[in-house]
């Protein structure tokens, strides 16, 4: 076997980067023996091009990830013989090896536009969508330090990708992007205290289930999602880290840009012991903040379900709520904003 960075099994065979922007397969059933005249294979020669990584999608085809571009070779599916290739895509490729993860008929990794999400279509055929997956939060992924991103690594566990990327001066990977594929949104910008990196996911058995782990550079294993706060030091002298979580709402318009006169919102939220919340209500046109009081359970409150109203008798053309948690883990379950629009200008429908 020749001596590369990385290698994958397909088909019963290993697939190995043989140069810049070649591959290599070893023979059927023998990750020893390969034959350069018949299972090396080149995409892209002569072109600026280089390979990253390899990932199978379907029996016989696997996916090649170029820096700038993305393909696929198949085999034939009666003597599994190299049978050709075809091109994907070649507007964006893929960033880091390790981002890349089968999330059922999805496969999802970082590029130089986001997390890409490609599908197989019902002729097999890979089909990416017209906009990246991470467009909802593409202020966040704007913050991702390029220049290491080749360190991202993610993992596929709980229905939810993660994805572990260096943001801002960071040189290693500081901040976890989660993906919820039930709820079809991104969920999560995780952030941790300083000295805390990811090397790596790891998906392992512990405690009677399948659990997430990640590895940081000082040879820390952390086992995550949890609990609802964050635990950190040397074994056996942890200290308890409040998780500060911070919520945003839409900004509501009520169907019009118009200027409305917002009366009063309401929330419902459910609170257990120890759990405590602040709000915001932001107005937008004119710019006006309205910071309320914190919402704090008493010891003697259990998964309480409060009502929260608040006036707000402001005008403007939009509004938004924003959360943030100063203790637990509260759940927030509807919010009602009340207003009127005020103008009386003739209204015009495309």
């Amino acid at each position: 076997m020749p001596a590369v960075d990385w290698g994958m099994f397909f088909t019963s065979r290993l697939v190995l980067p043989w140069s810049r922007d070649q591959l290599i397969l070893s023979d059927f059933l023998n990750a020893n023996s390969y034959d350069p005249s018949q299972t090396q294979f080149r995409i892209l020669p002569g072109t600026n091009d280089w390979l990253i990584a390899a990932f199978p999608y379907q029996i016989s085809r696997l996916l090649v990830l170029y820096r700038k571009s993305v393909h696929a070779i198949y085999l034939d599916s009666s003597t599994l013989a190299l049978a050709g290739t075809y091109e994907v895509t070649r507007n964006f490729g893929c960033v880091g090896r390790r981002t890349v993860a089968n999330c059922g008929p999805s496969i999802l990794w970082l590029s130089d536009i986001g997390v890409i999400q490609m599908q197989v279509n019902s002729e097999l055929s890979l089909q990416n969508t017209a906009a990246p997956l991470s467009d909802p939060i593409q202020d966040v992924i704007d913050t991702i330090n390029w220049a290491y991103a080749s360190a991202a690594v993610a993992v596929f566990w709980n229905n939810r990708y993660y994805l572990a990327v260096p943001t801002g001066s960071s040189v290693t990977n500081n901040t976890i992007l989660v993906y919820n594929f039930l709820n079809q949104m991104w969920e999560s910008v995780d952030t941790y205290p300083g000295g805390y990196d990811v090397l790596n996911f790891h998906v392992m058995s512990y405690g009677g289930k399948k659990r997430i782990f990640t590895v940081g550079t000082y040879g820390f294993v952390s086992l995550t999602e949890e609990n609802t706060t964050d635990e950190f030091g040397a074994p056996g002298s942890t200290a308890n880290y409040t998780i500060a979580g911070n919520l945003k709402t839409r900004n509501y318009l009520a169907t019009t840009y118009d200027l409305k006169k917002i009366r009063r919102y309401q929330l419902e939220a459910n609170l257990d012991t120890g759990e405590s919340f602040t709000t915001n209500y932001v107005l937008s046109n004119p710019d006006y903040t309205l910071p309320e009081p914190t919402q704090t359970t008493s010891s003697s409150d259990t998964d309480k379900a409060y009502t929260i109203r608040h006036t707000v008798n402001r005008r403007g053309v939009s509004s938004r709520v924003e959360f943030t948690t100063t203790g637990g883990r509260p759940e927030f379950k509807s919010l009602l904003i009340e207003g009127s629009a005020t103008s009386r200008a003739t209204t015009s429908f495309p």
